[in-house]
């Protein structure tokens, strides 16, 4: 079995128009779209509203590096 090089996984996740992300330990989830070429990204705290953030968000970073993907139900419930 072929371990896939960490690097080549993140590309990979970040390749998807859309996402949905959880960073446990911030206890925040991240989502993202593309539309007409443009990504958005939200983030959102257990219990609470989503609301528009940045790539370059620590927490963003930290849940994009993790690479622990979450359905869009979870995201939703969250």
């Amino acid at each position: 079995m072929k371990i896939k090089d960490p690097s080549e996984a993140v590309l990979e996740l970040e390749d998807k128009p859309e996402a949905y992300l959880l960073n446990d330990y911030e206890d925040a989830a991240i989502r993202w779209i593309t539309e007409n070429g443009t990504r958005q990204y939200f983030r959102k705290f257990k219990g609470k509203k989503e609301f528009p953030t940045e790539r370059s968000n620590r927490i963003v970073f930290d849940a994009i590096l993790g690479m622990d993907e979450i359905e869009k139900s979870a995201y939703d419930s969250f």
